[in-house]
């Protein structure tokens, strides 16, 4: 039996209606200190705090218990942060910073530099990239609008894109109700799941819907509907269409992590730890997932890895991924 929160509503209803106030988390999770996962890679954020150089991207090897700091090896960018990797083959997506200002980037073991795909002449602050699921575009965010952009392979070391536009007006930067952020495509392309506001009181998120038409023609907006005092943020989507997402509300400012079927109620995960936040949902499909906890011993978020159906977290101890040196460790993204 799959251990749950169950919400008394659905995720999705029509405009206008009712929602109650947030459920009380009630359950700890089932902890263990080792994963099970042996095979597949890993990559993910740390957050040096008050360094220079805050952010770096990591790549984890599962069978060969390999940690590789991948932005060590690059001089051309800084803070590289919210990697994502190809569904198709070896390219990774990321942002960073060159000249100062952040941009989106591509990198592959077969190169020493990243490569730009979203340059000053043409881009304004780009964040937030993701592939879609058939590997051919990414999502991203660009001055705190929803773009997308096709992707051309000219080789395994070479990758440009092409025919980037707009999907959302409006948006705005700073936090602002408008700001657009994180968007991640579903598995026909016909679908984009993004969040506009803030955690912040005066911007409070809220989770959107684009759909779309073919080659992403003719978007049309909708906000999925809230409770009054929700901040719903983050959002991932698997295969099947199920929605993950973190939430908070203004009488619990803990994120917990949420998980919605299809066609079914959002429900309150009881991988959640009560107490902490539980954030950044990485899903491998609709009953596993990596996410990141705050540990409030050591004041720093680490990853988990969590089995939804019998509601176990594993710490992942025996990989070496929350290393102290490493800072916040965030923002994952696992590949089979």
């Amino acid at each position: 039996m799959t251990l749950i929160r169950a919400l008394p509503f659905a995720g999705l209803l029509l405009a206008g209606a009712t929602l109650p106030a947030w459920a009380d988390c009630a359950i700890q999770p089932t902890v263990s200190a080792n994963t099970p996962i042996v095979s597949g890679q890993l990559v993910y954020q740390s957050l040096i705090q008050n360094a220079a150089d805050a952010s770096s991207v990591f790549l984890y090897d599962f069978a060969k218990n390999v940690h590789a700091n991948l932005s060590a090896k690059w001089t051309t960018v800084t803070n590289a942060r919210n990697p994502h990797f190809s569904p198709i083959d070896r390219w990774i997506v990321f942002t960073a910073v060159k000249n100062n200002r952040f941009s989106i980037f591509a990198w592959n073991p077969l190169i020493d530099e990243p490569i730009e795909l979203t340059p000053a002449s043409s881009f304004g602050v780009s964040e937030d990239a993701s592939f879609t699921p058939d590997g051919k575009h990414i999502v991203f965010k660009n001055d705190g609008d929803i773009w997308v952009m096709s992707l051309v392979r000219k080789s395994a070391t070479k990758l440009k894109g092409k025919g980037a536009k707009a999907l959302t007006t409006g948006g705005s930067l700073s936090g602002t109700y408008t700001e657009a952020s994180a968007p991640v495509a579903s598995a026909d392309n016909r679908e984009i799941v993004f969040f506009r506001g803030s955690g912040e009181a005066e911007a409070p998120a809220q989770l959107y819907r684009l759909t779309l038409g073919p080659d992403f023609s003719n978007p049309v907006e909708t906000p999925i509907p809230k409770a009054p005092d929700a901040y719903e943020y983050y959002p991932r989507l698997t295969a099947d269409g199920t929605l993950f997402f973190a939430r908070h509300t203004t009488e619990d400012a803990h994120d917990m992590i949420m998980r919605q079927l299809p066609g079914q109620a959002a429900e309150e995960l009881a991988t959640n730890t009560c107490g902490a936040d539980n954030s950044d949902p990485a899903p491998l499909d609709k009953k596993r997932m990596f996410f990141s906890r705050f540990d409030p011993v050591e004041g720093r978020y680490k990853l988990q890895y969590a089995t939804i159906g019998d509601g176990r977290v594993f710490k992942l101890k025996d990989r070496n991924i929350n290393n102290v040196e490493f800072g916040w460790v965030t923002g994952a993204d696992y590949k089979p």
